[in-house]
């Protein structure tokens, strides 16, 4: 998630226009699949379940009509979480451009799984490709929830599209865009923003037919219902559109029931002795109508069972199972409430009995797991159904009051740190997308990140993948009135020059302090009286430091500058060859510690034996003794802090 959206610019429109054509031979659909399609649209079902249902009644709709256009389906996101790299790229086909096959879209809409980002502008010019060179009218249609989150380039896509008669048109579809979106896709294509479900069906039709196109006629839809074998009667049956909502009425009459409906999907709730009611979903009436016989005998009851009682919005559930129909058979999670073949997620079941797991989103949502069984493709029969409720986690966030800008500010945390969630600095009074820095909090605590450019009140928070704020704090970012530039690394007790710029106020200064001094605590410091350039020198201890501009007004650091303070490698220098019982200069070089030697000893011998030292404090030439005895030894440079070996060289003993 990266701060700032796309401006889509106006210049784009002038040549979009000229390629918009009425009637469209080959389109694409370019649907939102990214984690921000587990949000609801509108009052109604979360978007994913919203596109599902959408998109499977417009295919049913169009297939074996003479009208249809050769349709294709592509995904923005969905294979690539947020926290496992880079998931701009993401983007598949899921049915390839063609004549429409209910069963392909039905197969490929089932397994959507809203993840990652929304890199829309990568997926719409793949769909532009997709597209191919044909004669005909070509069109993309995009369905999104948003805009570009990648910084897309959209003259990129303006350069895909081409110019012309043979230039590919693009038709946007919003769910629930915010103004700004929405004025910005209103800019570069025609768009229309919808609300319900009902809405985004006739978007789809606006989109993708033409604009003289005829609504499909009324089909027959046909069901003959048997209980026992025996024909049921004076049974009323609600048969309900699943995209827009409309019920019609029937009652069954020597076992069947038959009435007129548009093409598309539709639900049939069937009043069972004892008050009950059957429900049926996934009843397709297609271009040749539809026919189902559906036998009402008795079917044992599926017991269900979640754990943990209550998951963690974001986390994993599993759903327990017993006494299921071995075959076509699922397992589904959805919203509570929601009409039988809505649901966000399904997994099959291989036995009567078992488990299956899964992800919820990360919203905090009232779910049902769900027993579903397919005695026919496509058409549900529900067995069994548990309602549970997921908890939000809880997070803490520890950060200093003010900062200043452009620096780094240390960030602890404590949370659920599940796969995607991610802190982020977000302007006061701004939406949680309109952060100018975002890190997933798997990289660990504390989090590191600059501090906004521009000075101000913001905000820190921990969300959850889904978007949920769980913790935040207060931070006012301050800008800096001077520079500093000064070398990164320095060696212990170096002297060093820092350049700078700033008030150079009356008895305002230049400090080298530890990184976590208060401003008036420092190890070295020098007025800027001196000039625009003055030395100070460097401690001892190896460490991370800070240089500072104070001023002396009132104490308050006006700039900073990390400063390293690291050791230089020890090195020797020593003969190759000497004299029995002579004396020769040894040389050493690098970052000595206290009670640091060099010696003289068996060549293999431990670290505690040798037979002539110096202490490296007396400078770096020193002078040692060779043994008498002739032979192999080595010159050693020993660790006065644990008598570890650091460097070594040969010595022969004539």
């Amino acid at each position: 998630m990266m701060a700032g959206k796309c401006t889509l610019v106006v210049m784009v429109v002038s040549m979009l226009s000229m390629g918009i054509s009425h009637g469209a031979d080959r389109v694409e659909i370019v649907i939102d699949n990214s984690a921000s399609m587990w949000g609801k649209l509108g009052d109604g079902p979360p978007r994913l379940v919203a596109i599902r249902e959408a998109l499977q009644g417009f295919a049913v709709s169009l297939d074996s009509s003479r009208e249809a256009p050769e349709l294709g389906l592509r995904a923005i996101g969905g294979q690539t979480g947020l926290e496992e790299g880079d998931t701009c790229g993401d983007t598949e086909v899921l049915v390839t451009i063609g004549a429409i096959e209910f069963d392909a879209w039905h197969t490929a809409l089932a397994g959507l799984e809203p993840r990652g980002e929304r890199g829309l502008v990568t997926a719409a010019v793949e769909a532009v490709a997709d597209l191919g060179q044909a004669a005909g009218r070509r069109r993309i249609v995009i369905i999104t929830a948003g805009d570009d989150e990648c910084h897309g380039d959209f003259r990129e896509l303006s350069a895909a599209l081409g110019e012309g008669e043979g230039a590919v048109e693009v038709r946007i579809i919003g769910l629930g865009l915010r103004g700004a979106a929405a004025n910005n896709f209103t800019l570069f294509a025609p768009t229309r923003n919808v609300s319900d479900l009902a809405g985004l069906v006739n978007a789809l039709r606006w989109a993708v037919l033409p604009s003289d196109a005829h609504s499909a006629s009324d089909q027959l839809l046909e069901i003959r219902l048997t209980r026992g074998g025996e024909a049921v009667d004076g049974t009323e049956v609600r048969v309900v559109n699943q995209a827009s909502g409309e019920t019609t009425t029937a009652e069954l009459q020597g076992g069947a029931m038959r009435i007129r409906l548009p093409p598309g999907r539709y639900r049939a709730m069937v009043d069972e002795p004892g008050g009950q009611t059957l429900e049926l979903a996934g009843l397709t009436v297609a271009g040749e109508g539809g026919a189902f016989d559906i036998d009402l005998s008795p079917t044992p009851p599926v017991t269900l069972d979640v754990d943990p009682e209550k998951p963690q919005a974001g986390g994993t559930v599993f759903v327990q199972f017993w006494g299921a129909p071995i075959e076509s058979s699922w397992v589904t999670l959805a919203p509570v409430g929601a009409p039988l073949g809505e649901y966000l997620l399904r997994a099959p079941i291989s036995g009567p009995s078992g488990e299956v797991a899964f992800r919820l989103p990360g919203e905090l949502l009232e779910f049902e797991a769900r027993c579903v069984h397919e005695p026919r493709r496509g058409i549900s029969h529900l067995l069994g159904r548990l309602a549970f409720e997921s908890r939000l986690g809880i997070a803490t966030l520890e950060i200093p009051e003010k900062a200043e800008n452009r620096m780094s500010l240390s960030i602890s945390w404590t949370g659920p740190d599940l796969p995607g969630d991610h802190i982020t600095i977000t302007p006061a009074g701004g939406e949680n997308d309109d952060h100018t820095a975002c890190v997933f909090t798997r990289i660990g605590s504390p989090i590191h990140l600059a501090a906004p450019v521009i000075p101000g009140d913001y905000w820190v928070r921990y969300l959850s993948s889904g978007g949920r704020i769980l913790a935040r704090a207060a931070l006012e970012v301050y800008e800096v009135l001077a520079i500093l530039e000064g070398p990164g690394e320095v060696s212990p007790g170096e002297e060093f020059t820092v350049s700078w710029e700033g008030p150079d106020a009356s008895q305002d200064h230049l400090t080298l302090a530890s990184a976590d001094a208060a401003n008036d605590e420092y190890l070295s410091w020098s007025p800027t009286a001196v000039g625009p350039s003055l030395r100070l020198r460097a401690p001892a201890q190896v460490g991370h430091y800070e240089l500072r501009y104070v001023r002396a007004a009132d104490g308050e650091v006006l700039a900073r500058a990390p400063i390293a303070v690291v050791a230089t490698a020890i090195a020797l220098r020593a003969p190759e060859e000497v004299d029995a019982g002579s004396r020769f200069a040894v040389e050493w070089s690098g970052t000595a510690g206290e009670g640091d030697f060099l010696a003289v000893a068996p060549r293999g011998a431990s670290p505690r034996r040798h037979l002539d030292w110096s202490y490296t404090v007396e400078g770096n030439q020193l002078s040692l003794a060779a043994p008498f005895k002739p032979g192999a030894y080595e010159v050693r440079y020993v660790s006065g802090a644990d008598l570890e070996i650091l460097a070594s060289a040969p010595l022969l003993v004539r």
